[in-house]
């Protein structure tokens, strides 16, 4: 099967490295020798919401490997090297799509507008709370979004599961994370109203909205 796509590139400033014991695709399918002069055999990178895929770029003559940002490899590659003062951006907002028809460079104010038009970025106020937050200042943190975030790792209809599990029931925090698959900070962010409170409500508003059955 003969497979369509290019070694990947690597650019250090100016200088760039082409790595000839792997192949990449434009849709971002990364193939790779397992061996000297071996075949080369699709590999499976890990995806987690949020979060970049990364992938190994192997040449046997450089006697090593080197990890990188997918769609870092698939932009180099197909677009050349990225210009002084701009961006790799993901057109959609989402990272776990590094296609080359979802990627583009960009400056970074012009990174900047596409986030908050497609409202990636946090807003004003809450970068200016969390910023209070870590100079010792008590502060509530009120999340955005909810399941249509990019970073959101549980359903809308979950997170009231969780509440009412935790309020009413008193399910403990590590007792949900094994349920729902999550980690036991994403369920007290959950809790607490960090995340997935888009009313702005205190944890008192939570858990007396949750008890009565009303959300």
């Amino acid at each position: 099967m003969k497979i369509k796509g290019k070694y990947p590139r690597v650019f250090f400033g100016e200088r760039e490295l082409v790595f000839k014991d792997c192949f990449i695709t434009e849709k971002g399918r990364y193939y790779v020798r397992k061996k000297l002069g071996g075949k080369m055999k699709e590999v499976k990178y890990l995806i987690k919401n949020g979060t970049y895929p990364r992938i190994s770029l192997r040449d046997f003559n450089k006697k090593g490997s080197w990890r990188f940002r997918i769609h870092q490899i698939v932009a180099w590659t197909f677009l050349g090297i990225l210009p002084d003062g701009f961006e790799i951006n993901h057109k959609d907002g989402k990272r776990i799509f590094p296609g080359l028809d979802n990627l583009e460079y960009v400056t970074h104010a012009g990174n900047m507008q596409h986030a908050k038009r497609t409202g990636l970025n946090w807003t004003k106020e809450w970068v200016q709370t969390m910023r209070r937050k870590n100079s010792g200042e008590k502060c509530v943190l009120y999340g955005k979004g909810g399941e249509t975030h990019h970073a959101a790792k549980v359903s809308d209809l979950d997170v009231v599961k969780i509440r009412r599990l935790n309020y009413i029931k008193n399910y403990s925090v590590s007792r949900l994370s094994e349920i729902f698959g999550v980690s036991k900070g994403c369920i007290q962010h959950i809790l607490m109203g960090h995340t997935h409170n888009p009313e702005r409500l205190t944890r008192g508003g939570l858990k007396e909205r949750y008890s009565h059955g009303i959300a």
